[in-house]
């Protein structure tokens, strides 16, 4: 017999998903440590402009970090209505 998984979010939107369960919240506070330690870690400041070709690895580093994440998620979510 096939086990069902938890809900770990509340799927309102498509953009918008509100953890609902410890492992929600506990994905939602790594994903924004990770994406705040990425801004630190490549040196961004408000005094320099943004320029492609220095900040395009702090850009694909974003994506792999949003993309990993959502392939964590995935099945953990329940749609509203």
């Amino acid at each position: 017999m096939q086990e069902e998984k938890k809900f770990w979010f509340l799927k309102i939107s498509r953009t918008l998903w509100i953890p609902i369960s410890w492992e929600g919240w506990v994905t939602t506070l790594v994903l924004v440590c990770a994406l705040l330690l990425i801004y630190r870690l490549n040196s961004v400041s408000r005094e320099m402009a943004f320029e492609f070709a220095k900040h395009w690895p702090m850009l694909l580093e974003f994506g792999i970090t949003i993309i990993a994440v959502y392939w964590v998620t995935n099945g953990h979510v329940k749609k509203w209505r």
